[in-house]
Order: structure tokens, then sequence, then C-alpha cells
């Protein structure tokens, strides 16, 4: 027991809510003892019930923290016409579900951007989703920059915050980024 290796790995398959076996053998070490699991349970696929994203949308708007499942940094800045903005947005492709197909990485994201005020009202909801069929350079180097995504907005004045909601099509991850807004008026 001196000695002990440590094996990892990432599986490959798509969420199908089933068990996957797992067979770990070492040729040529019979005399070694090999412990490990039997195999993983893959997640259901996520549901596609409208009513269903809908309420996950409703709940990343209203929610007190930022969730952090796919990550967000970004900027929003004032522009030239009154309440408008441009959204300077990098979203972090690491937890987004991509598919390797020849020599493309393919997915879909949804973007949601809501303002809203203190008193629960929300205002200018805005709802893009992309499709993503990157090459594997653009692909490696968005994994460290994050995938750009930029806007202009034009905001109610009665927005005090802009809420911007990324959802991964695929798996249902969520993540969020809150800006407050400062009026330059």
């Amino acid at each position: 027991s001196r000695v002990t290796y440590t094996l990892g790995f990432y599986p490959r398959t798509d969420n199908d809510g089933y068990f996957h076996a797992i067979k770990v053998k070492i040729p040529g070490r019979e005399h070694m003892t090999v412990r490990y699991r039997d195999g993983y349970f893959a997640p259901e696929p996520p549901q596609s019930d409208p009513k269903r994203r809908e309420g996950e949308l409703r709940t990343a708007t209203w929610s007190p923290v930022d969730a952090a499942g796919i990550g967000l940094s970004g900027t929003l800045s004032a522009a030239a016409a009154p309440n408008t903005y441009d959204l300077k947005l990098h979203i972090a492709l690491a937890n987004v579900s991509l598919k390797s197909e020849s020599d493309r990485w393919n997915g879909q994201i949804e973007v949601n951007i809501v303002g809203r005020d203190n008193a629960g009202n929300t205002y200018d909801c805005l709802s893009q989703t992309l499709g993503l069929n990157l090459r594997q350079e653009s692909y490696e180097k968005m994994l460290t920059d994050g995938l750009p995504y930029t806007r202009s907005l034009e905001l109610d004045p009665k927005a005090s915050s802009l809420r911007v909601i990324v959802r991964d099509r695929s798996s249902g991850t969520v993540g969020t980024a809150t800006i407050p807004l400062t009026r330059l008026d």
C-alpha cells in the first residue's frame, strides 16, 4: 500500500438516464488490486416542457444570488442615445454542452436579458438563441477567453438593474449576472 494511483475520466455519453458500466484493466499487472465503481448513471435529458423552462427563467430572473453554472463576466456602458446601453459579455464555455462533430464543436445557448426594478417589475425582456458551430481553434480560444457577446439595448428608465441569464439548451445549466444601472442623465 505504499503506492496508489487515482484514475479519472469524463464520460462521452449523452444524458440518457441509463446506467453505464465501467471496466478497469491493467494488462500485465494481474497481481495488483484494483478498486473502482461499477459504473454511473447518466442524468436524464432535460425536459423541453415550455412551462418548466419559463419557471426556470423566472427563478433565474429573481433569485437574490447569481447562478454560477455558466460563468459570465461583462460590462454595461451608456451609449449616446438616452436610456441606451452597450452590453459586452464573455460567456465561459467550460460548462456548456458542446458536441464534437468532425472538426466542429456544436451546441446552443439561450441569452435572456431582463431589465428589472426593486419592486419586482421586469422591463424590456429580450431572448435570443445562439447556435454554436466552432472550429477546433476557435473552441480552444473561447475555452480560455469566453464567447464574446455584444448587444445594444434600450432600457426602460424605471429599470434599476439588468439581469443577464445564459442557459445551455442541451443540459439546462444556467448562469446569471446582475449589473446595476447607473443613470448618467
